[in-house]
């Protein structure tokens, strides 16, 4: 833990709504993490609630968001996103009003600092009420399981290796 009160464990945050079909892609590979996550992660399930998701979070080092994002590509696309890419003006990645990045951009405006901030999303086929992930996003989701895995694997070597950087 550091002075801020901070450990060096990562924060795997999954956002959606599991009642509007593929929206929930964030909280379907959260739940397929908890198996295989490991020690130093901090699964959180933040629904639709970017703020109390990112209150959890604080006491991360580092920040791994999964969620439905639109990227205009064929539903079941995965896509990885660092936070200068999802704040370009106009972008509207995320399906939610308020997203987890406009709550990370008012806890910088705070003072609140993680080291790390990755988005990783799949492109929604059906945001409508149901539940269960369309067939693209269903046969898609070990893809973003495995996309998380490898997320949480550069973070940690780059904490146990000082100065290394993820390729």
């Amino acid at each position: 833990m550091d002075a801020d009160g901070r450990t060096d464990s990562i924060a795997v945050v999954g956002m959606g709504n599991l009642l509007m079909q593929d929206d929930g892609v964030g909280i379907h590979v959260l739940e397929a993490l908890r198996q295989e996550a490991g020690d130093g992660v901090e699964l959180i399930d933040g629904g639709t609630d970017a703020w109390a998701a990112l209150w959890e979070a604080r006491r991360c080092r580092h920040l791994l968001v999964l969620d439905a994002v639109r990227g205009g590509g064929e539903p079941g696309t995965v896509y990885r996103l660092d936070l200068d890419s999802v704040e370009a003006p106009g972008a509207k990645w995320s399906l939610h009003d308020v997203n987890l990045v406009h709550a990370i951009g008012l806890d910088e405006a705070l003072g609140g600092r993680f080291e790390t901030v990755t988005v990783l999303g799949m492109e929604p086929g059906q945001v409508e009420p149901g539940i269960g992930l369309s067939e693209p996003c269903r046969l898609a989701l070990p893809r973003l399981v495995r996309a998380a895995l490898s997320e949480v694997q550069k973070v940690r070597h780059t904490e146990k290796v000082p100065g290394a950087q993820p390729c």
